[in-house]
């Protein structure tokens, strides 16, 4: 059987999403994990590299946002994707995509952390 790219991607994602509801703590306890989970997310979505500390994301939101005010901003008249998007916009589309994707993950960390069988584990 020849899997692609993305089906591996997928595969390793799902593999380390088990890890988290299975094994919470050594997850944790693993920065490399984490690390590979994040770049597996990059790489399944096509995006760049996102900068790994919160603030910087929030810190480069909102100056799009600040600049999304301004009609002759970059936001509208800068330079643009072969899509015809700016690139400013797109930025702003995969940091979006990147919060949506972080907060789908918080909610499994969080169901893991709620699983009936986490709470009989600790009994």
């Amino acid at each position: 059987m020849n899997l692609n790219k993305n089906d591996s991607i997928g595969a390793e994602i799902t593999t380390i999403e088990k890890t988290m509801h299975k094994d919470q703590r050594n997850y944790w306890r693993d920065p490399e994990i984490q690390d590979r989970y994040r770049a597996l997310l990059e790489a399944r979505s096509g995006n760049k590299p996102t900068p790994r500390r919160r603030g910087d994301l929030e810190t480069e939101k909102k100056q799009i946002e600040a600049a999304m005010k301004d009609r002759r901003s970059d936001y509208f008249l800068g330079p643009r994707n072969v899509d015809g998007e700016t690139e400013m916009a797109a930025r702003y589309c995969q940091i979006l995509e990147w919060e949506a994707e972080r907060a789908r993950v918080f909610m499994v960390q969080r169901d893991a952390l709620s699983s009936p069988f986490l709470r009989e584990s600790r009994a």
